[in-house]
């Protein structure tokens, strides 16, 4: 070899990974820049530009808003932003309750504060360095708190690898890092959420386990083996911290340790090894940190119920680590002393396993272990459609290269299965092996119920993979029948993962963000219209949250695990069997707006779990037009949004019992002001039937042969107005209808009439008539109003009126 190709040889083995991980990084940055411009773009449409900053709201948008779109209406990271953003404006550290759902009383806070922090130490960065108010630092957080936490971990984790098992493997992890799909895609800008921590924790936990495994170690080399014992003891620390992050998300890695420790520790036996591996320090460790997780986010809230439950972080946990831990260090001694000795051990060890089994399956709630809805996607990118789980998945259309890329991973464990199954298990390349197998079938076996659990899968086969194509104990045939499936599996990654990326564009805009804008108009419409902040609306669960995140209301069913309380009140609410039933429960719960929309039918569901007879429930009145009198139709125009021409959401507003006709007549105006003319009709038609002689039933009349462009019917009903209001008739009547009147005779030319009725409009006028009126009402009043010249007497109502309008029509009324 010359010394020009020793050179070039030396630069490759101890340089080449810095151009991997440059390579890798770039390819991260371009794919999360191009997102988050196109984030920002779908944040701006429907009027998102119109939001104003107010450094003075706890969001830092104007009303309590909020502007920003998260990415496939992704609920738990609507929860995150919201959380951490209440910790700013509580100046602390725990968030112990929340009031968002479960209205009026809110709920406990079980989720865990360690992700709260980090998102929180991002925001107030964003704020110490470009001035935002901290709650729009919160939403900006959210837009970079996974790509930092990806590029982090590309980072520190291909320089651990560097250092341990040298540079080809950290360049094959930098790359497949950025490359293998679904793994490239668990970190995405604007959908903060603790799946992507966990990620990073348990590839840091088991990479330390297997740099502590991949050398034999003698008694007599005691600074080796007080390495190994800081490795075992760092990937303790790093697996406490999944457990603080996400329970459910780290059992299964933890169960998988320890039935690969086992199972290694039977190998050890059978050789007397000297030193057994130190899973006393492995338990310890991570015992410790989930004992400090318990004790910083549940023990200052002891007296609450929820601090002891097991669905979340527990003292239980700790203790059952401590008996796996010794369990493992027993197993794996030579001599294990007296049969009786063996069976008080192996007792006292399990003891505390059982105990956490039994607590878990027996005397608490589960609602805990229903995982978030990133669990149902494969990953959090619109590519991919929901599904209940695998066979549901590869059941839709266009999973083709989706499944393959998914699956090809899982070719290098049957090439190490069989490595593993024709070699001497016990040597240390395959020991590193095997540990980290255990938690790879593990979570393979739950990915085929839940799909986000391929990320996971991706995750450890990668390293896996790294450890054994590096390795100078393996064979050539079997690297390449490990390093082929990964090679095409990363090409095919790029492709799925960063082919949709480029220029921000309408024609990005995906379905659920349609839904995302369309949700946030309706939120802000809504606050803008309630008595005050914080209004209760019963909706769907997923509905409830962006009404919450969006417009700053209350909800009462959530698809958070901690609200069972909320979720089952809106069950019981939907499916109430009499409408007396259902008053009590609204007026009890404070709900002040149901909402129904087209595009999520989740309150029928709510009444399906409630009741045998669904047909019967409060719901189904509502869906029959039987609403009770105590409700409100409320007229709300969708926005204009492509493919969504024929959704429709239907709004109720709870108030005081009306009288039939009124209630009518009510229904009869909501369905002419959305455009629903044959039910506007029948409605009418009965109030003619029912009430031929009422003022509002001339009232009606005459809006209906406006809406025909019938001026002799308008004349004709005019004068009847005209004679019921000196009849008296118009003694007890509601302001919004004298507000019809008021409307009706200037169309009909009684110009003299419309004054009397106007004054006696804007004298009456409060904020509360205000936003009883659709908006199309509130800018023919103030265009009457100025037109007659007949002024508001209170400023601040008229102010308030105008406000209720687009932001393009206000100006019309503030010169």
């Amino acid at each position: 070899m010359t010394q020009d190709q020793k050179t070039q040889t030396t630069f490759l083995s101890s340089k080449g990974w810095l151009l991997a991980l440059a390579a890798a990084s770039l390819l991260l940055l371009f794919g999360h820049s191009s997102r988050i411009a196109q984030i920002d773009h779908v944040s701006n449409l429907a009027g998102g530009e119109e939001i104003s900053i107010d450094a003075s709201s706890p969001t830092g948008y104007e009303n309590g808003f909020r502007k920003l779109v998260v990415p496939e209406k992704n609920t738990n990271s609507i929860q995150w932003i919201m959380q951490v953003q209440q910790l700013f404006e509580e100046d602390t550290l725990l968030l112990r309750h929340v009031d968002y759902d479960n209205a009026p009383d809110g709920r406990s806070v079980r989720t865990s504060s360690l992700y709260r922090w980090y998102l929180g130490s991002i925001a107030l960065t964003n704020s110490l360095l470009t001035g935002n108010p901290i709650g729009v630092s919160v939403e900006k957080a959210a837009l970079w708190a996974d790509p930092i936490l990806q590029l982090a971990t590309l980072l520190l984790l291909a320089w651990f690898i560097r250092r341990h098992f040298g540079s080809l493997a950290a360049s094959l992890f930098a790359i497949g890092f950025a490359t293998l799909f679904p793994l490239s895609t668990a970190f995405v800008p604007g959908q903060p959420g603790e799946s992507s921590a966990l990620i990073a924790c348990h590839l840091g936990a088991l990479v330390a386990l297997l740099a502590a495994l991949q050398q034999p170690i003698s008694q007599d080399e005691r600074p080796l083996l007080s390495k190994r014992r800081r490795l075992f003891v760092a990937s303790g620390l790093l697996a406490g911290l999944g457990m603080w992050l996400g329970t459910a998300g780290t059992l299964p890695i933890l169960l998988g340790l320890v039935l690969s420790g086992a199972f290694l520790a039977y190998l050890n036996s059978r050789q007397a090894e000297s030193d057994p591996l130190p899973w006393r320090a492995w338990a310890i460790a991570g015992a410790s940190a989930t004992l400090t997780a318990w004790l910083i986010d549940r023990a200052p809230g002891i007296g609450d119920g929820s601090s002891w439950q097991s669905d979340f972080i527990h003292p239980l946990y700790s203790a059952a680590w401590l008996g796996c831990g010794e369990l493992l260090r027993f197993l794996s001694t030579p001599n294990k002393g007296s049969t009786r000795r063996k069976v008080i051990v192996s007792l006292l060890c399990l003891l505390p396993i059982a105990g956490l089994a039994y607590s878990t399956s027996i005397n608490y709630p589960i609602e805990g272990w229903s995982l978030n809805p990133v669990s149902i996607k494969l990953t959090r990118l619109s590519i991919d459609p929901d599904a209940a789980g695998f066979i549901e998945w590869i059941k839709q259309d266009d999973t083709g290269l989706m499944l393959v890329a998914t699956l090809l991973p899982l070719g290098v464990l049957i090439s190490l299965a069989f490595h593993l199954f024709k070699t001497k298990l016990s040597t240390p390349e395959n020991r590193a092996l095997l540990i980290i197998l255990g938690p790879i079938l593990l979570t393979s076996v739950f990915a085929f119920s839940r799909l986000g659990w391929w990320n996971q899968v991706g995750a450890l086969t990668l390293l896996l993979a790294t450890t054994a194509l590096t390795s100078k104990h393996f064979s050539q045939t079997l690297k390449w029948s490990l390093g082929a499936p990964l090679g095409f599996a990363a090409l095919l990654g790029v492709f799925l993962s960063y082919s949709g990326t480029g220029k921000a564009s309408d024609n990005l805009v995906e379905t659920k963000d349609f839904e995302s804008l369309i949700e946030r108009h309706l939120a802000q419409w809504l606050a803008r219209r309630g008595a005050m902040p914080g209004e209760v609306a019963l909706a769907p669960p997923n509905v409830s949250a962006t009404l919450t995140y969006y417009g700053g209301l209350r909800g009462l069913g959530t698809p958070y695990p901690e609200n069972v309380e909320g979720f089952s009140t809106a069950v019981r609410l939907s499916a109430a069997s009499t409408a007396d039933e259902a008053h009590a429960l609204s007026e009890g719960r404070e709900v002040s707006f149901i909402v129904h929309p087209s595009w999520d039918p989740f309150l029928e569901e709510y009444a399906r779990l409630g009741t045998e007879h669904p047909e019967n429930s409060f719901i189904a009145l509502l869906n029959r037009w039987l609403a009770p009198r105590w409700l409100y139709p409320v007229a709300f125009k969708l926005p204009v949004v492509p493919g969504f021409e024929n959704e429709w959401v239907t709004i109720y507003r709870v108030g005081e019992i009306q009288d039939n006709s009124s209630a009518v007549a009510s229904l009869f105006e909501y369905f002419l002001d959305t455009g629903r003319s044959q039910l506007a009709v029948m409605a009418q038609e009965a109030l003619k039937n029912n009430f031929p002689e009422e003022l509002v039933t001339h009232i009606t009349t005459a809006q209906l042969a406006m809406a025909r462009g019938d001026p002799r019917g308008l004349k004709l009903a005019a004068d009847k107005i005209i004679e019921s209001i000196e009849a008296g008739a118009d003694f007890y009547l509601p302001w919004n209808f004298r507000v019809s009147i008021s409307l009706v005779l200037a169309n009909a030319k009684r110009i003299p009439e419309t004054r009397t009725q106007l004054e006696t409009c804007l004298k009456e006028v409060t904020t509360d008539h205000i936003r009883t009126l659709p908006t199309g009402s509130i800018a023919n009043l103030l265009l009457l109003s100025q037109a007659l010249k007949a002024d508001f007497p209170d400023p601040e109502v008229k102010a308030y009126a105008i406000s209720l309008l687009p932001k393009q029509q206000q100006a019309e009324f503030k010169k």
